[in-house]
């Protein structure tokens, strides 16, 4: 299966803050469900739902918007690529799925983690973070 399309509710005030989206939906080829992320409710785990992303008007604090984020420099090099195997990533620390990690065809890797309550994405983690929260890969 092929990643397709990445698409974000992004937060904006002034502008669109990409880096850090509110939700991450990747829709791949040939399933049915596309796989959503959030932040969990703990302010450290992260969530995998099949809810349809959602806008939000937050009056005079911004909105909350729909982004196809498949075109940015991060996500692009990821499309179109086969989905070879996924990860859970584990925090012993806070006992809790913390992250994901799949392995694409190519030799590279999309890490979607929750950091501070905030979603953020990276090819590999760094290692004084793993060490940290004592991280382990979990095959799915």
């Amino acid at each position: 299966m092929k990643l397709l399309t990445v698409k974000g509710v992004v937060y904006v005030y002034e502008r669109p803050e990409l880096e850090h989206p509110q939700q991450l939906q990747l829709i791949f080829s040939g399933i049915y469900d596309d796989f959503t992320f959030k932040c969990g409710r703990d302010g450290s785990s992260l969530e995998m739902t099949n809810n349809p992303l959602q806008a939000y008007d937050l009056g005079e604090y911004g909105k909350e918007v729909i982004i196809d984020l498949s075109s940015q420099p991060f996500f692009k090099v990821y499309l179109d690529k086969n989905l070879l195997k996924l990860f859970s990533i584990f925090s012993l620390f806070e006992n809790a799925q913390v992250g994901i990690k799949l392995v694409f065809d190519g030799g590279i890797d999309l890490i979607i983690a929750n950091i501070g309550d905030e979603i953020s994405f990276f090819t590999e983690l760094p290692l004084d973070y793993e060490q940290e929260i004592g991280i382990e890969y979990r095959l799915l």
